[in-house]
């Protein structure tokens, strides 16, 4: 009998590891189609996205405005009203976003501001430039939450935030390949004087000669763009999935664990998971898994919360999950479906608006360069006397910061990722900041050789605090709903481009734009402190939940963690007032949440 037994133990025994293996298998597969296809594309679409943001500068080191007699003002009027719409229309452009769903609104808004690109090649007057760029701004409103959000429902809490920086670094990415576009443009189509007494080009080629005659160089800079983010657009509509479930690259088996591993990624973060790996509190239902799991957030590594992963995945019963997956009408990993509940809760969570406000001033310095940074380059010259520097080279020499910028970035990211934090590699991002903002506006102008070193120290660190800020969000926000409303929210943050515009004007140029600096170095400086007093926020909040939880009993845990209505009477709240209806707490708000670091 006892043989039979064990006979019979060893067989499940079996079968438990064999169905490890093959999810681990699934896991990696999964991952790298991921990583393969679906990363790239969307990183390929934000790439375009910021350099359609960035090439209004560039073309206007190549004389844009005084080509089109335009007055040199129309420039920042144009940035400003660009802005403006840009960041009014965040969270409305992040509902549609997921209302419609990210594979019909993202490649839709980009095929048309494509073609507002391409048509500032045609801009003979000023309105017809500020008309333009408040159509692109319109157009981009949400693009940004949307993507995030998007990719957020593929990929684990502790496998994001290296994605997210791999997916906004294409900010970087953009400023340098941009540069380089735009060298290669005005060095292939130096602008040359015309009249009747101008000599022929020397050119053998008749139709390059043609070509630089009936172009200018920003014009050709426009439409090179406008028209490559037009037929990436089309592109889009067939290559993104609206779910795993819907997912062209993956197979019935990949199907359905890509959706499994997101269920139960999102199961873990209920029971007390923070998005920084740390259990904080004791449930009953971590006792439930102790014996099982043996899960030590303190150590764990990126493998470690796979094979925590593969290991819940395991003892799922296979038919159930399947049957799960293939019916779920609504899935995790569905970029459509949007609440009430999900817009209030999200307009009355005050985190999101302490770091929006960290998030505006901390990006000063990137939204910034990403459209003057030509022409702060171009201001500095060898000696008073000497004349700025030739568009072509200005535009060149933009491309280390942005190199260094987005190498920086994907240290950080995957940092944080490992170490299970987000808001320590955000301070350690602005110091590096502050200190290049610190020695740009301390160096004197001569030292035009330390001020460009100084550039690419600030713009090594200029693209930390945005990324990781949005990581931190959609780790501690686990309703998707919710999450994207939040996202779009936190896309006010471009509001920094506005006050870019607007400090960053025309009459601070003959001083290198000191005073500008001095500005941004000020609100760094704040940004730095308010993120310091969330973190201390944050550690309180948790704190506090821990306090109220060890009062409770193992059956009212539960309740907590499966309904979130523990204790709750009293008159309605205002979301409650507001929504028409009584909520229970929900997803982040359960007292047995924790919030990450």
């Amino acid at each position: 009998m006892n043989e039979f037994y064990a006979e019979d133990e060893d067989e499940a025994l079996l079968t438990v590891q064999s169905n490890a293996t093959r999810d681990e298998v699934l896991n990696r597969r999964v991952i790298r189609k991921l990583d393969l296809i679906l990363l790239p594309f969307l990183s390929l679409l934000f790439l375009f996205n910021s350099l359609d943001k960035s090439n209004i500068g560039s073309a206007e080191s190549g004389n844009f405005t005084k080509d089109t007699g335009l007055p040199p003002s129309a420039l920042n009027t144009s940035v400003a009203c660009f802005f403006a719409t840009f960041v009014a229309l965040q969270p409305v452009g992040a509902a549609l976003g997921r209302k419609y769903g990210m594979k019909r609104w993202v490649p839709g808004c980009m095929a048309l501001w494509g073609l507002c690109t391409a048509l500032h090649a045609t801009v003979k007057a000023e309105w017809q430039l500020i008309l333009l760029r408040t159509l692109v701004g319109m157009l981009e409103a949400g693009f940004y939450p949307t993507t995030v959000a998007y990719l957020s429902l593929f990929y684990t809490r502790f496998e994001f935030a290296k994605r997210l920086g791999m997916f906004y670094g294409q900010a970087a990415v953009a400023g340098a390949l941009g540069g380089l576009l735009s060298w290669a443009v005005f060095r292939a189509f130096p602008t040359t004087p015309t009249g009747p007494d101008t000599p022929p080009p020397p050119s053998p080629e008749m139709f390059a000669s043609v070509f630089r005659q009936s172009f200018k160089s920003w014009q050709i800079l426009f439409l090179i763009e406008g028209i490559s983010t037009m037929l990436l657009a089309l592109l889009g509509f067939f290559w993104l999935p609206h779910s795993a479930d819907t997912a062209w690259f993956f197979s019935g088996e990949e199907r359905q664990y890509a959706e499994m591993r997101i269920r139960l990624d999102r199961d873990l973060s209920s029971t007390g998971a923070p998005s920084s790996g740390v259990f904080h509190g004791h449930t009953d239902r971590d006792e439930m898994n102790d014996e099982d799991n043996d899960f030590d957030g303190d150590d764990m590594l990126e493998e470690d919360v796979t094979a925590q992963l593969i290991s819940s995945r395991s003892r799922v019963n296979r038919a159930k999950a399947r049957k799960a997956s293939v019916a779920s009408a609504i899935t995790v990993t569905d970029d459509r479906g949007l609440t009430r509940s999900n817009v209030f809760s999200a307009l009355l969570d005050w985190k999101i608006w302490h770091l929006l406000i960290c998030n505006i001033l901390s990006a000063l310095p990137a939204t910034a360069f990403s459209v003057f940074l030509p022409l702060v380059i171009k201001g500095l010259v060898h000696s008073p006397g000497d004349t700025e520097l030739p568009a072509a080279k200005a535009n060149l020499l933009t491309v280390p910061p942005y190199v260094a910028g987005a190498c920086v970035l994907w240290l950080f990211t995957a940092w944080s990722d490992r170490c299970r934090q987000r808001l320590i590699p955000i301070l350690y991002g602005l110091l590096i900041l502050l200190i290049g903002l610190t020695a740009t506006v301390v160096l004197p102008k001569e030292q035009y050789t330390l001020r460009y070193i100084s550039l690419v120290v600030l713009l090594s660190g200029s693209f930390v605090a945005s990324p990781l800020t949005v990581a931190w969000l959609t780790n501690n926000i686990p309703d998707p709903g919710k999450r994207s409303i939040v996202l779009g929210i936190n896309g006010w943050g471009n509001l920094a481009g506005v006050i870019a515009a607007i400090i960053f004007s025309p009459r601070f140029e003959k001083d290198g734009y000191i005073v500008p600096f001095w500005i941004t170095l000020a609100c760094v400086l704040v940004s730095f402190v308010g993120f310091v007093a969330f973190r201390i926020v944050i550690v309180r909040t948790n704190h506090q939940r821990e306090k109220i939880a060890r009062k409770w009993g193992p059956e009212q845990i539960e309740r907590e963690t499966q309904y979130g209505d523990v204790g709750m009477v009293g008159p309605l709240t205002l979301l409650e007032k507001l929504a028409g209806e009584r909520f229970t707490r929900e997803a982040d708000m359960k007292l047995t949440f924790r919030y990450g670091l």
